[in-house]
């Protein structure tokens, strides 16, 4: 009978599969010029990550800079540097091993060149006299 030998693919059966898989993105240590990224695969894998400024015009993506570490690992750091200050990046992190590679993408914004100025706030009194 057609179709007889379809199952559906259980957790179980994802341990035949090794390709890795990737959650927990995220990013820290935002500055003017810097960040980095941060994620996590369930199977050992290497990293890389795509940037470029983002373009409100909806043209095609052309990720202009990338960073590649080779070593196949499950924690991914990967510090992201000479960035301009106070833009929005689009970024995209793969990950991959010899069954296959993941992908993820996101934003972030670097820290304005005003974020880091010292400010001395002046306090005025106002005075009623009854």
């Amino acid at each position: 009978m057609w179709g007889q030998n379809l199952r559906p693919i259980c957790d179980a059966d994802r341990s035949a599969q090794s390709e890795p898989v990737i959650f927990n993105m995220t990013y820290d240590s935002i500055s003017q010029s810097g960040i980095i990224l941060f994620w996590a695969t369930d199977s050992p894998a290497d990293s890389k990550v795509w940037w470029m400024k983002s373009d409100s015009n909806y043209q095609p993506l052309i990720f202009t800079d990338s960073i590649y570490l080779s070593e196949a690992v499950k924690n991914h750091v990967v510090p992201v540097g000479n960035l301009q200050p106070a833009t929005i990046f689009r970024f995209r992190i793969t990950s991959g091993n010899s069954e296959g590679m993941a992908a993820d993408t996101g934003y972030f914004i670097t820290q304005s060149t005003s974020s880091t100025r010292k400010y001395q706030a002046t306090c005025h009194y106002l005075m009623s006299f009854i």
